[in-house]
């Protein structure tokens, strides 16, 4: 076993920075990360951005609601007045920007309200 914030066959190689340390060190044997990655990053070894958009987007592939939701993919509002699994369409001009917070829903960008 390695000590806390290394891994390899001789636990000669540092864990990924874009690890978040848990009880158990920060990754396995095999450099994969064992607790969340850092804020904006995502995959096993919390090395790939989130989209701009999205900053707590999903570590890896995982099922929410029966559903399969692939990593890197928005499970919440996205920032901004955009939608879509990356946060990378922009509402529809005819939605109401009012309110302060995206105009359209996550998923497929219909609007929560129309602009009047």
């Amino acid at each position: 076993e390695c000590v806390s914030g290394r891994w390899g066959g001789r636990c000669e190689r540092d864990c990924p920075a874009g690890c978040v340390g848990s009880r158990e060190g920060s990754c396995d044997r095999m450099g994969n990360c064992i607790g969340p990655c850092v804020v904006g990053y995502y995959g096993a070894h919390c090395d790939r951005h989130c989209p701009r958009a999205c900053p707590r987007c999903l570590k890896v592939n995982t099922t929410m609601s029966g559903r399969f939701a692939e990593e890197g993919s928005c499970d919440q509002a996205c920032a901004g007045n955009t939608f879509g699994k990356a946060c990378d369409f922009p509402c529809p001009a005819h939605c109401d920007t009012s309110a302060g917070m995206p105009s359209c829903t996550p998923d497929r960008g219909d609007c929560h309200r129309c602009s009047t």
